[in-house]
């Protein structure tokens, strides 16, 4: 299996409406990458909480090789306090050096 940190890396949005998604944990799966982090409510600015997170696989290219969506557990982004939700991922396949995994927050359908 190839080494984490020789082959990705991870990229988190910029903070919207009030919600950042600090740096998440990658850890080598048997087939594949398992990503946990977190999704922040930083301000409040009257914006809807995310419901969960979009992870995309990208290439060294920039070409998006699978997405994942996943739902955040905890009470941390209920009502207006600041606080954080947090999600588990599982990415399948295999990952290749310069990949890059892209981790936004999710909102709508």
């Amino acid at each position: 299996m190839l080494a984490l940190a020789a082959a990705l890396s991870v990229l988190v949005s910029p903070p919207a409406g009030g919600f950042a998604a600090p740096t998440a944990q990658l850890t080598e799966a048997p087939a594949g990458v398992t990503v946990h982090g977190a999704v922040c409510r930083r301000q409040n600015l009257g914006s809807p909480a995310p419901w969960g997170v979009r992870l995309q696989v990208m290439d060294a290219e920039g070409g998006v090789r699978s997405t994942v969506t996943t739902p955040l557990v905890g009470a941390g982004l209920s009502g207006r306090a600041l606080g954080c939700a947090y999600y588990t991922a599982h990415l399948t396949g295999a990952m290749s050096p310069g990949d890059r995994i892209l981790v936004a927050p999710a909102r709508g359908n």
